[in-house]
């Protein structure tokens, strides 16, 4: 025993000396994490995802395409969807209205007819309302064809929820069958209705170069425009509203903001998605910086420039010195991985440190972070 006690005196000299170049030579221990560029996708209105060309793990350069959106697309909520449904059943009445105002102006017209004297006059009076009725049949056509294109887009959300569910197995084959042929009924109306407004546009263009060709007396035109004004302003007042009820969803084509690699995919093509909702994310393939939390006593302890240890305990595994760029001046909340327990919050003053050209550290991994004096 006499004999070790000299080693055993020694060693806690050693130890002794050790622990107290450590304590001299550094000024806090704590846990950090390397940060990286992120570009994070959503959508700025309610839409869906028409084209998603990226795949997850897929290296992307800045300016290349991430998604297509279509933006507008009919809201969810019943509300919303009642209040919609509400809009176009009194535009379809408006547009039966005008209808029997047309038949009102055709029998005045031809009252009139009797007692004006002179084919010249029924001429003109017949290419008159050639035009209005050519440009009446565009606007009933529009109207059924833009209220299916606000169904067809009900139904392609629906379709495509549909398809979701039953890959879970949440649902039956046949109820995803009836979405896919709901939907598929009023796209092959939508397509009928398109030439017939084509047809429409081209009627209504024949008719107004019929009408250019015949020069009308004063009194003619003073006639006809007296009777036709109120029905005419009824008329461009129901384009307008179609035109605001229906407006053609706009597309929206998303880019990389920076050059990295699709670290999540949140949604699939054809998906709904609300204003906000996360779709994808891509990441810088090397961090920027690491980012530690020291509570308030160690934060004013250090300062920008002040030289620090980074250990990376990943493969391969490096230890770097680096330097403080900034501290925080108030506490924040730490990332929920850097917690004690997932129930117990911690805050803290951040400080931000340069990584050296040598390191290799990938967006949120955790490291070692020594402070030295």
């Amino acid at each position: 025993m006499g004999r070790m006690l000299p080693v055993i005196v020694w060693l806690a000299a050693v130890g002794g000396v050790v622990s107290l170049y450590m304590y001299r030579h550094r000024t806090f221990m704590t846990t950090g994490l390397a940060i990286a560029r992120t570009q994070m996708v959503s959508g700025v209105d309610n839409g869906i995802i028409r084209h998603l060309p990226v795949q997850l793990h897929q290296q992307v350069r800045k300016g290349d395409l991430l998604a297509i959106l279509e933006l507008g697309s009919p809201p969810e909520n019943d509300y919303a969807v009642s209040l919609s449904e509400a809009q176009k059943a009194t535009a379809q009445a408006e547009v039966e209205h005008l209808k029997a105002e047309l038949s009102a102006v055709e029998a005045q017209l031809r009252h009139d007819l009797e007692i004006e004297a002179g084919d010249q006059t029924m001429q003109y009076e017949r290419l008159v309302l050639e035009v209005e009725q050519a440009q009446f049949n565009l606007l009933e056509t529009r109207t059924t064809l833009e209220l299916d294109r606000g169904l067809l887009a009900s139904l392609e959300l629906e379709k495509n929820a549909s398809r979701e569910l039953f890959d879970k197995q949440a649902i039956h084959l046949y109820e995803l069958q009836k979405a896919e042929l709901e939907y598929e009924a009023v796209a092959r109306k939508i397509k009928s209705a398109e030439t017939l407004e084509l047809q429409a546009r081209e009627n209504l263009a024949a008719a107004q170069q019929r009408l250019t060709q015949y020069a009308p007396t004063q009194q003619e035109k003073q006639l006809l425009d007296t009777l036709l004004e109120p029905y005419r302003k009824a008329v461009a007042v129901q384009e307008k509203l179609l035109d605001e009820l229906f407006t053609p969803p706009g597309q929206m084509m998303i880019t990389a903001q920076i050059d990295g690699i699709v670290s999540s995919i949140y949604m699939s093509e054809g998906q709904g998605f609300q204003a906000g909702e996360w779709i994808l994310q891509v990441s810088a393939p090397a961090a920027d910086y690491v980012v530690a939390w020291l509570d308030p006593i160690q934060a004013n302890q250090v300062h920008p420039q002040q030289s620090v240890e980074i250990a990376k305990h990943s493969v391969p595994r490096q230890v770097f010195r680096s330097e403080i760029i900034s501290v925080s001046p108030a506490a924040e909340l730490l990332p929920e991985q850097l917690w004690l327990t997932s129930t117990t919050p911690k805050w803290g003053r951040s400080i931000k440190m340069s990584i050296p050209p040598e390191a290799q550290l990938f967006g949120n991994e955790v490291v070692g972070i020594r402070g030295l004096k």
